[in-house]
């Protein structure tokens, strides 16, 4: 049966349900069944697949009775929802075959979370900018008030980044998961002043261990 067909079958089976919990393993490539019918009852969703558009995210704003969602990830968002009225209270996205992209993590709405928010391994690149950054940053620090989980890595692709003292500890503090960071072609990543937050950071008494690695271009091309 093809993707198509699946997935109208999919569609056809949610009419009339008033199912409160759906549970979901489909090819992780498949695209968001049809949850309009299911909007007005559903509280918690898992489903093994990702969404690829800014549509199915919008989809799941519109069941304001969920409040547990669990999926592979979240890409090919184009508009932010940083601030959209959510009822959300756990999200988990399980992918760990690639990272969660600075526009993913910006633009989803975290502010209703009351449960750990469980991502893969974050991953900032050059394309993306700084404005972005920042507020992909934001939004995991600051504008979500739970711990991040499960993300043991954060990876940095050129562009240009100088941590501060005050990175290191909202790195430190609420992203307790992550103990490898990486800068790969990032202009100030070898600079003076990162040398001097790095032991800066060793004196405080909130530091912990982290794997650092700093790679310059010459390199990160070679590999």
């Amino acid at each position: 049966m093809d993707k198509r067909r699946r997935l109208l079958t999919l569609n056809n089976l949610f009419q009339g349900l008033r199912l409160k919990q759906l549970r979901l393993d489909i090819r992780e490539e498949s695209p968001l069944p049809n949850l309009q019918p299911l909007a007005q009852h559903l509280t918690q969703l898992h489903i093994s697949t990702s969404l690829w558009a800014q549509q199915e995210l919008d989809a799941l704003l519109a069941a304001t009775q969920l409040t547990s969602i669990q999926l592979h990830s979240i890409n090919g968002l184009t508009s932010s929802r940083a601030d959209a009225p959510c009822s959300w209270q756990r999200l988990e996205l399980t992918a760990s075959s690639w990272f969660i992209r600075a526009t993913t993590a910006a633009y989803l709405p975290l502010h209703s979370l009351t449960y750990p928010l469980l991502l893969s391994t974050l991953g900032f690149i050059s394309q993306e900018s700084t404005a972005l950054v920042t507020a992909a940053v934001h939004n995991l620090t600051q504008t979500c008030k739970v711990p991040v989980k499960g993300c043991t890595h954060l990876q940095f692709f050129n562009g240009s980044l100088t941590p501060t003292l005050k990175f290191w500890r909202q790195l430190v503090q609420l992203l307790p998961t992550v103990r490898d960071v990486a800068f790969r072609n990032v202009k100030g990543a070898s600079s003076a002043a990162m040398c001097k937050s790095l032991r800066s950071m060793a004196q405080q008494p909130w530091v912990r261990w982290l794997d650092i690695v700093v790679m310059p271009e010459e390199q990160s091309l070679s590999e």
